[in-house]
């Protein structure tokens, strides 16, 4: 039942070197979001820290350190995270529901690489065999980034996009 699911966004950070310090912005926080938590996992142990009261963590990472946040009902998507070293982004959802209309989820969780090597132009396939459409999503590093479409009848269209 779709109702008892939890609907749980998801950020993991693992340190790779020493000392690296961490500074994240959520840039789309209601104030009725609900902080599932915010753990970070050492040699040492594990640690509960305070909740988010300024849509801003700082934290420093060690190596093979972790660092999980889960917010529940909210989409961090924007979310931007400055690191002083690498460090591994993973972000997901604990119960998606892909397509919609499909009655179960599956947790999903995906590693995103740093901004520097992020692409400029792609290429979107549909799905064989589906009868309906594709959704892509696209998301902008810097405000004022211009995208082009280019459809396969010949069309285009443009879109204007702000950070985040």
């Amino acid at each position: 039942n779709r109702s008892e699911d939890i609907d749980v966004a998801l950020i993991n950070l693992v340190g790779h070197e020493d000392n690296t310090a961490v500074n994240i912005s959520f840039q789309n926080l209601e104030p009725s979001a609900q902080l599932g938590f915010i753990m970070l996992e050492s040699k040492d142990g594990m640690a509960l820290l305070d909740p988010i009261t300024d849509n801003t963590i700082s934290v420093i990472l060690n190596r093979g350190d972790t660092l999980e946040i889960a917010y529940e009902g909210l989409d961090l998507t924007g979310t931007k995270i400055i690191t002083s070293s690498p460090v591994t982004f993973l972000s997901g959802h604990q119960c998606p529901y892909i397509p919609e209309s499909l009655p179960s989820c599956s947790q999903i969780v995906e590693e995103l690489p740093p901004v520097e090597y992020w692409g400029r132009e792609f290429v979107a396939v549909p799905i064989a065999e589906r009868t309906s459409y594709d959704i892509l999503r696209a998301m902008a590093a810097f405000d004022n980034t211009t995208i082009t479409f280019e459809c396969t009848n010949g069309s285009t269209s443009m879109l204007n996009l702000m950070a985040g």
